[in-house]
């Protein structure tokens, strides 16, 4: 218990982090507005982005499932050696200054024990839906929902235990952020996103970061790097009925964009 409270008071100046980015990006803006002269000028023809990528992932944390504690400690190894089926991408439309976006994360997860005989299943979800309102060329404010899902199934294959015991816990955060971007070079660019959510609606509190390095392929192409960071703490219930779920989320990023 000592280890797991240690481990939670080290976490927590991270969200304290996230805020003090997201104002220095508002106040960034500001300063890039004043700079570009008013040149955020948009066309009016609708604009597409589709960027699927790929994530190598470890999550850090704590869970309590029916009112006991587990602590959370998962490698990019154990992650993809019990990996089913996994699916990300972003989709994002945009017309003038305004914008809406979708990002999706699914993984499927999955594994057989020998004792007691049973197959256990996992998955996980996080569906974003944005709006996005050009403050400048170079800065977004973003505002929407983060849907979380979690499912997970087990089922006893031989006597004295059988049958299947099924649980899915959801909750939906209300989030605001920035998106901003930067030209380093002719081919290079720099991206960061950041958002904070939950407020008590959904999870107690929420964020997330993520910065990516872009490389252009063509004029419609890109090939993006990055480093993503989501972190929820949400909890329900009381007594042996108590859920938590507080971990964070890390992981390489890797994907290409689409422009059309």
């Amino acid at each position: 218990m000592d280890t797991a409270a240690n481990q939670y008071q080290r976490l927590r100046p991270y969200p304290g982090v996230l805020m003090v980015l997201i104002s220095m990006s508002i106040i960034a803006s500001a300063a890039f507005a004043q700079s570009s002269g008013g040149t955020g000028k948009s066309s009016d023809a609708w604009t597409f982005t589709a960027a699927p990528y790929l994530l190598i992932p470890w999550m850090d944390g704590k869970v309590a499932i029916r009112g006991r504690d587990h602590e959370v400690d998962v490698s990019p190894g154990q992650i993809f050696e019990n990996l089913q089926f996994g699916a990300m991408g972003y989709f994002e439309a945009r017309k003038a200054k305004w914008g809406t976006g979708v990002d999706a994360v699914y993984m499927a997860l999955g594994t057989d024990l020998d004792r007691p005989s049973a197959n256990v299943d996992f998955n996980q979800h996080a569906y974003t839906f944005l709006g996005l309102r050009q403050l400048n060329e170079k800065v977004d404010l973003v505002f929407g929902v983060r849907w979380n899902v979690l499912q997970g199934k087990l089922d006893f294959k031989e006597p004295p235990l059988t049958g299947k015991f099924e649980e899915t816990k959801q909750w939906v955060n209300p989030i605001v952020g920035v998106k901003l971007k930067q030209r380093l070079s002719s081919r290079l660019n720099f991206a960061f996103e950041g958002d904070i959510g939950g407020f008590g609606a959904g999870s107690d509190f929420a964020w997330n970061l993520f910065p990516t390095i872009g490389i252009d392929v063509s004029k419609s192409s890109t090939l993006h790097l990055g480093y993503r960071v989501l972190s929820e703490d949400y909890d329900t219930g009381s007594g042996n009925q108590y859920f938590k779920y507080d971990v964070i989320t890390q992981a390489m990023v890797i994907g290409m964009s689409f422009r059309f």
